[in-house]
């Protein structure tokens, strides 16, 4: 049986606020990190050079939406291979800790599709359920940005993805076609979604 570690500093985003740089920071850092007791997998990315922990998301979002572009990246197309995908996952993170020649005091994860993709409070929920697996204790952190400069660093990628009929602003009218909906400006149903979860008291959240 795994032992379990003691706590676990999950960063959920949000995203646009320097993910990319900490998450390479920690996978060209993580023998050091492991040496201080911190433990950043690598089996919940699928980057070798960063440590994105995408595979939490593909996790926990509901079997149902194989269409999210993470899953099709991942090669599920339905809710079989979402279970299989899990199942997976789970055996991957565990061998990897059983794998370690110390026990790490902390599992440090990150990944900003927390924040853009688990919007249902059963997803967030299906999270810890897993985590809890291999942790006793949680701190969810979570960087904001003031919601324009969010959406002017998103219509910047955008762009550089070669959209430009897109609107990133929520949607006042039903006509336009938005990247993203009105819950990813919204930090309240954010931290309140995580709070239910997680509890209030294990929430770091900072500008």
């Amino acid at each position: 049986m795994t032992t379990k570690i003691d706590n676990c500093i999950l960063h959920i985003g949000t995203e646009k606020t320097g993910t990319t740089t900490l998450q390479s920071y920690f996978a060209l850092n993580r023998d050091e990190f492991l040496k201080q007791g911190y433990f950043i997998p690598s089996s919940l990315s699928p980057y070798p050079d960063i440590a994105n922990h995408e595979r939490l998301t593909t996790y926990a979002l509901n079997p149902n939406k194989t269409t999210d572009d993470l899953r099709v990246a991942a090669g599920l197309k339905s809710s079989d291979e979402v279970g299989a995908h899990r199942a997976n996952i789970v055996d991957n993170l565990r061998s990897e800790i059983d794998g370690l020649s110390i026990v790490p005091k902390t599992l440090l994860l990150s990944n900003e599709h927390c924040h853009s993709r688990l919007v249902e409070d059963e997803e967030v929920a299906l999270l810890k359920t897993m985590l809890g697996e291999f942790v006793n204790t949680f701190s969810i952190v979570v960087y904001l940005r003031p919601q324009h400069d969010l959406a002017i660093s998103l219509y910047s990628q955008a762009l550089k993805a070669g959209l430009f009929d897109i609107n990133v602003l929520p949607e006042f009218d039903r006509m336009g076609k938005y990247w993203v909906r009105k819950r990813y400006f919204n930090y309240l149903d954010l931290l309140s979604r995580w709070s239910s979860a997680f509890e209030i008291q294990n929430i770091v959240a900072r500008i």
